[in-house]
């Protein structure tokens, strides 16, 4: 089967389409370009990591989607205190203070985790028990899912072939 040169290219998240993973599929590897994020903010690139797999290595691909309790909380924590100290400034109330002011930060922090709370991601695994996650947008979870479909086909006729003789012998025998 000949297989021609198959890319894909989604965005790490909906929320930050200026971050995109790249991957192409060849007659023999698969490569790929995934964006390394600052710890602090996870929304500024700060340089990139690279995949690159022969595919008679590749064990098993698929995407799976996760659901983060832990951001969840976080951004009610978050959109609470910011949605408090907002009220508190358009209230006019005249006890605002700088710590008031400060509180804002959480808002947009919250919204931007609670962006985060459903996530979707491509599990690589190889013959050597290793494992790359990738995250990807929920919106472009369908084309990754088509994209690892085909990996696992084209991985699935690079693996090597049992000898047709039977019996387990070798060639070098």
């Amino acid at each position: 089967m000949a297989l021609e040169v198959l890319q894909l290219e989604v965005a790490r998240h909906f929320a930050t389409p200026w971050l995109v993973n790249e991957f192409t599929l060849t007659t023999d590897t698969l490569n790929g370009i995934v964006p390394k994020l600052d710890p602090v903010f996870g929304f500024f690139k700060t340089g990139t990591n690279e995949i690159a797999l022969p595919l008679r290595t590749i064990t098993s691909i698929k995407t799976k989607s996760r659901f983060s309790l832990l951001r969840l909380i976080l951004a009610i924590v978050g959109i609470s205190l910011g949605g408090i100290s907002l009220l508190a400034i358009v209230s006019g109330d005249p006890e605002v203070d700088l710590v008031t002011v400060a509180f804002l930060v959480f808002l947009p922090a919250g919204v931007w985790l609670g962006l985060q709370v459903y996530t979707a991601e491509l599990v690589i695994r190889d013959d050597s028990g290793g494992k790359e996650r990738v995250e990807v947008s929920v919106a472009d979870r369908g084309a990754a899912r088509a994209f690892a479909d085909a990996v696992s086909r084209a991985a699935a006729d690079a693996a090597p072939k049992d000898n047709p003789q039977g019996g387990g012998a070798s060639e070098f025998e």
